[in-house]
C-alpha cells in the first residue's frame, strides 16, 4: 500500500511541479499579478510574480508533507494492522487529499497565466468564479468517493463513522456505514451540482449544508440504533 501511494502521489506532485515551472516562466515579465478576489469577483489583492510563485511552491511543499505524513502513518507501530483493514479507503483518502492540492495548483496556475497575460483570456471576475467553483467541485467529488468506500470499511479506531456506539458494536458499525455510504454520495452529488449550476454565494451555502448533513446524519443514525436496543 505504501508503494502504491508513493508512486501515485509522486506522479501527482510531479504534475504540480511541472505546472509551477511553466507558470514561473510565463509570468516572469509581468510587473504584478492579481492573487485575491472579493465575493463580487473583483480583484482586491496583487503580488509580484516572485510572491505569487512563493504561494505556489508553499502549496507544493504542503502536498509533499501531507503525502509523507500519510505514508509514515503506515509505518507507525500499532496502526499498521488497523490501517490494513481498509486499504482502499486509506489510499482513496491519501490520493484524494493530494488530488485536491493538484486541483488547486492547476486552477491557480491557470489564474496566474491569465493574470500574467493581463487577463486577456478571461475577465478577473470569471477567473475567480472558475477557481472557486473548481475547488468546490473537486471537494464534492472526493466526498462522493469516500462515501463509496464507507459500506466496505470494517470496524476500526482510525477512520469511518467512529462514534462510541459504532465502536462498541459491530452490528452498529456495519448498519451505520451501510447508510453512510449512499448518504455521503448523495450529499456529494448535491454539493457537486450546486458548485456548477448555482450562483456562487448560494452554491457555497448549499455545498456547506450538504456536506454537514452527509457527515452528521450517520452520527445520529448510529445513536438511534444504539438507543433503540
Amino acid at each position: 500500500m505504501i508503494r502504491t501511494g508513493l508512486i501515485w502521489s509522486t506522479f501527482l506532485i510531479g504534475v504540480m511541479v511541472a505546472m509551477a515551472l511553466y507558470v514561473q516562466v510565463d509570468i516572469s515579465d509581468a510587473t504584478q499579478v492579481p492573487i485575491h478576489w472579493n465575493a463580487q469577483g473583483e480583484v482586491d489583492g496583487y503580488a509580484t510574480p516572485s510572491e505569487a510563485m512563493l504561494v505556489f511552491w508553499i502549496l507544493i511543499g504542503t502536498a509533499i508533507f501531507t503525502s509523507g505524513l500519510l505514508a509514515a502513518l503506515l509505518l507507525t507501530p500499532g496502526l499498521q494492522e488497523e490501517l490494513a483493514k481498509f486499504r482502499g479507503l486509506y489510499l482513496g483518502i491519501w490520493l484524494g487529499t493530494v488530488g485536491i492540492f493538484v486541483a488547486i495548483a492547476l486552477i491557480l496556475g491557470w489564474v496566474l497565466i491569465q493574470a500574467g497575460d493581463g487577463g486577456a483570456g478571461e475577465p478577473s471576475g470569471q477567473v475567480f468564479l472558475i477557481f472557486t467553483r473548481g475547488i468546490l467541485a473537486f471537494s464534492a467529488m472526493l466526498f462522493m468517493i469516500l462515501g463509496n468506500y464507507m459500506p466496505k470499511t470494517r470496524q476500526n479506531g482510525v477512520v469511518g463513522i467512529r462514534t462510541p456506539w459504532s465502536l462498541a458494536s459491530t452490528d452498529n458499525w456495519e448498519r451505520t456505514h451501510r447508510m453512510a455510504g449512499p448518504m455521503m454520495m448523495g450529499a456529494g452529488l448535491v454539493a457537486l451540482l450546486s458548485s456548477i449550476f448555482l450562483p456562487l454565494l448560494l452554491s457555497g451555502m448549499v455545498f456547506t449544508a450538504a456536506i454537514l448533513i452527509g457527515s452528521l446524519v450517520p452520527v445520529f443514525y448510529s445513536y438511534r440504533i444504539s438507543s433503540a436496543k
